[in-house]
């Protein structure tokens, strides 16, 4: 029981681990290309 419930949180923080990436990706990727347009 305790081992499903560590494996239950490690996925939610592996999920969460993942959107914040996705978000920090994009961030990144508007924040290149609003450079590459006023260079």
């Amino acid at each position: 029981m305790k081992q499903k419930y560590f494996f239950n949180k490690l996925y939610q923080f592996k999920k969460f681990v993942f959107f914040v990436a996705l978000f920090v990706k994009t961030t990144i990727d508007d924040f290149l290309q609003q450079a590459i347009i006023t260079m």
